[in-house]
């Protein structure tokens, strides 16, 4: 948030409850400010199960996908779907809607919403059976919409049709690179055939993308072999620092960490993980202080 707190959404395993809690946590204080329950049950038997949330200045927006209460979910891919929160209040204000492309986000991994360095809001609609969407819409695709800053409406005027474009994909994941910019990692389209296989190492066809988002210019990854998806471990898997990325990937014969220069969009392998671990969930850094040195 702006106030520099966290927001966080707490909401039960498999959406086995349509009530779901916001909350607002400093970091510093180390206490929660804030929190309110809120329903987000729709209409009768069907609710949003949310999948991001990111924060500006006074609203909350809160990517979700729609599905019903029984086990076999019946998600509704006609459109993209965000609730509109004030702050810090956590007042319900309205949902918003898109029919140019599918829900956004994934399953837990807030990847699928990425707040600007200028205030805008992207979101991420993967359409695919990767992303654990077992019936991906025939007639809209994978795509990107806007949230302008101070708007709490989708930008009529945005959008990026993936499927449609170079890429010739559906995006999996978002992540913040700063300034206006994303790191994306995609599955071709074509390879899109393994249910939730971003979540299991079953497959090692996607593949990794910058875009600038206002300009809809990709910028391919290059020296990054073919990947598997990164075990939904979400948003902090990747750090982004001084004009590189740094994310672990796994392929069909390693796990490594590679070094993105986020202008060329040149991948340099870097330290292989050994060991019994497969994966890595988080990479971050860390300052503290020590006898007044820094």
């Amino acid at each position: 948030t702006d106030d520099n707190k966290l927001l966080i959404i707490g909401a039960s395993w498999e959406g086995a409850s349509s009530n779901n809690e916001l909350i607002v946590y400093d970091p510093t204080k180390q206490y929660i400010t804030g929190r309110k329950f809120d329903n987000f049950a729709t209409t009768t038997g069907r609710f949003d199960f949310p999948t991001g949330v990111t924060v500006v200045g006074d609203k909350v927006f809160v990517s979700v996908f729609n599905r019903d209460a029984s086990e076999d979910w019946n998600i509704d891919q006609t459109k993209a779907y965000i609730r509109v929160y004030d702050y810090p209040s956590l007042t319900f204000v309205k949902r918003i809607e898109d029919p140019r492309t599918t829900a956004a986000g994934m399953y837990y991994t807030n990847t699928g919403i990425v707040r600007t360095e200028s205030g805008n809001v992207y979101t991420f609609s993967s359409n695919a059976k990767a992303g654990g969407y077992k019936a991906p819409s025939t007639t809209i695709g994978s795509g990107i919409l806007r949230i302008n800053k101070g708007q709490t409406e989708f930008d009529a005027s945005y959008f990026f049709d993936l499927e449609a474009s170079s890429i010739n994909g559906k995006v999996l994941a978002a992540y913040p690179l700063g300034g206006e910019k994303a790191y994306i990692v995609y599955i071709p389209t074509a390879d899109d055939t393994v249910l939730w296989g971003f979540l299991n190492h079953s497959s090692y066809k996607f593949k990794s993308a910058i875009v600038d988002l206002p300009s809809k210019k990709i910028t391919p990854v290059t020296g990054l072999p073919g990947h598997a998806g990164d075990s939904y471990f979400g948003v902090g898997s990747l750090y982004y620092e001084n004009g590189n990325a740094y994310k672990a990937f796994v392929t069909n014969t390693e796990v490594r960490v590679y070094k993105i220069n986020t202008e060329t969009g040149l991948a340099t392998a870097g330290a292989k993980v050994t060991g019994g671990g497969t994966d890595i969930s988080a990479i971050t850094k860390l300052t503290h202080t020590t006898k007044g040195t820094k």
